[in-house]
């Protein structure tokens, strides 16, 4: 059963960073990951998204995760 309808979601990669910007707020980089197992479960009730933001950390430097949510929200038909 779907049934949320978000205009905007904001989905974090990673809390990992290769960088350290000075105008940084998020603080030490983080070696952690987003638990696709639970945002598959999420995405199992959303019946749409006008506009998907992947964030992070850096999410660049997880590409391979990048193409797992958007192949999640294929799959869905999201």
């Amino acid at each position: 059963m779907k049934t949320i309808q978000y205009d905007q979601l904001v989905i974090e990669i990673t809390r990992a960073c290769n960088m350290s910007c000075p105008h940084c707020m998020r603080g030490k980089a983080e070696d952690k990951d987003l638990n696709l197992d639970a945002l598959g479960t999420f995405l199992d009730h959303v019946e749409s998204v006008s506009i998907l933001t992947l964030t992070g950390g850096e999410p660049s430097i997880r590409v391979p995760i990048m193409n797992q949510v958007l192949d999640m929200f294929r799959e869905k038909q999201i």
